[in-house]
């Protein structure tokens, strides 16, 4: 027996007045079913629209966080720029002194092989002399 059968039975058997009761309560029910199936969507709708909006919330913090992190390796990396600007400056320093040192050295050396070389053409210039003056002693 199918469901009309089983409506045309309690149609028969019922008072028409109570079938439309039936029918009136059968009518609600329905719509109930409906009316709860339809709040039932929107209440996922509303759970999934406040998920969502958490979840962007939480996306909005990361990203301050993030913003945070990136400000304070920005003022970091300056800090490390000016410690090694100051760092390059000591070492800079320290190479025109040194240059300046080894100048120095390069002219003394200079100098005193300038000076050996002057006495050695002395000394050269004095064997000369000897020489000429013992060819004319002979």
């Amino acid at each position: 027996m199918d469901f009309k059968d089983f409506i045309n039975q309690i149609k028969e058997l019922a008072d028409p007045a109570i079938f439309a009761i039936i029918a009136k309560f059968a009518i609600g029910f329905y719509f109930l079913k409906l009316l709860f199936k339809g709040f039932k969507e929107f209440l996922k709708f509303i759970f999934a629209v406040k998920e969502k909006k958490e979840g962007y919330e939480e996306l909005q913090k990361t990203n301050l966080e993030n913003k945070e992190q990136i400000a304070q390796l920005k003022e970091a990396h300056k800090e490390a720029n000016v410690a090694n600007e100051k760092r390059d400056l000591k070492t800079h320093k320290l190479l025109e002194a040194f240059q300046i040192d080894l100048n120095a050295y390069k002219q003394r050396t200079h100098a005193i092989e300038n000076e050996k070389h002057a006495l050695v053409d002395l000394v050269k210039s004095n064997m000369e002399l000897i020489q000429k003056m013992e060819k004319y002693v002979k």
